[in-house]
């Protein structure tokens, strides 16, 4: 039984530290005591060294964005009880420099009691602030884009007024040219 605990510790270490290199970082939360481990690379993402520097919910939660407070929790709330499959979501987190840093973390509960109620909840998070960064200077190109279309649209419509009016007056000049030789003649 002990070697089977042993093997049983093992695992789940070499599964965290899987976890934790293979993304910019693991968290683990056991919704019965309230304990959150967040795995090492989670932390240096941050740029917090040591990992008491952010180390349960509350501090979790204060250093999220304002305008993420209410929304992100909600998600973890609805597939704490069942209503989604995983949890999934996109927030700004306040780094060690002050800074605002995109993260996107996934989860899905590894245990749940009898009622569907999750006990423990395991995920991981990805920094996308520069997909987010990215996103922002093409949504700015295109919104410049846009309006260079709608300007261009524009100066093309008056031109072809401008043109219109020119082509009706030449019509008018022949004509009235064209009556003048035939009065003449």
């Amino acid at each position: 039984r002990q070697q089977v605990e042993t093997q049983l510790i093992e695992s789940e270490h070499r599964f965290r530290l899987a976890l934790d290199t293979s993304s910019n970082g693991v968290w683990d939360r056991d919704l019965r005591t309230g304990e959150i481990y967040f795995g090492e690379n989670w932390h240096r993402t941050l740029g917090y060294e040591e990992t008491r520097e952010v180390s349960d919910a509350l501090s979790f939660e204060n250093l999220l964005h304002p305008d993420d407070r209410g929304r992100v929790p909600a998600l973890l709330e609805a597939h704490v009880h069942g209503e989604t499959p995983r949890y999934e979501a996109e927030f700004r987190i306040r780094n060690k420099a002050g800074g605002w840093q995109w993260i996107l973390s996934r989860g899905q509960a590894v245990e749940r009691d009898g009622q569907g109620k999750a006990l423990r909840i395991i995920g991981t998070h990805t920094d996308i602030t520069r997909l987010k960064e990215v996103e922002a200077e093409l949504h700015c190109a295109t919104v410049d884009l846009e309006k260079r279309v709608r300007e261009r649209t524009a100066e093309l419509s008056e031109t072809n007024i401008a043109l219109t009016v020119l082509l009706k007056k030449r019509e008018e000049d022949r004509a009235t040219l064209a009556e003048q030789v035939l009065a003449n003649s």
